[in-house]
């Protein structure tokens, strides 16, 4: 499993992007919503082949993928780029939306990784597969 942080800019902004067509047609805030929990292999992924060195693997899951966003957006943004639907068919609600007021800033800082925790907390995740 990869461990690097994907970033990709003002998340307002590709919800826009996943409302057009071109993502739209396969589902992809389906498919990210199902990520919450869906419990099921998906199908692999297999490109076309031509022989080069570049050629794209294919992508075979052995577990069901998950998916951890922390995103940024000013509420204006954000609410402007829901699609009617987001927010009945499941995409809306599988968010944990933080309104931060104030002059302050509200800056998630993760404490330094306990080491000791690894082996249970791997254990723990197993058992949940």
């Amino acid at each position: 499993m990869s461990e690097w942080p994907l970033h990709l800019g003002e998340f307002s902004e590709k919800m826009k992007t996943l409302n057009g067509a071109q993502f739209g047609a396969v589902g992809a805030k389906e498919w990210l919503t199902d990520r919450y929990d869906d419990l099921s292999i998906p199908a692999s992924w297999v490109y076309r082949k031509t022989g080069k060195e570049t050629d794209t693997p294919p992508i075979v899951f052995q577990f069901a993928p998950r998916l951890n966003i922390l995103a940024t957006s000013s509420e204006e943004w954000f609410f402007k780029n829901l699609a009617v639907e987001d927010s009945a068919g499941g995409f809306v609600p599988r968010w944990l939306l933080i309104r931060v007021t104030g002059p302050g800033r509200d800056v998630a800082i993760p404490p330094d990784l306990d080491e000791r925790a690894l082996g249970p907390l791997g254990f723990g995740l197993n058992q949940l597969l």
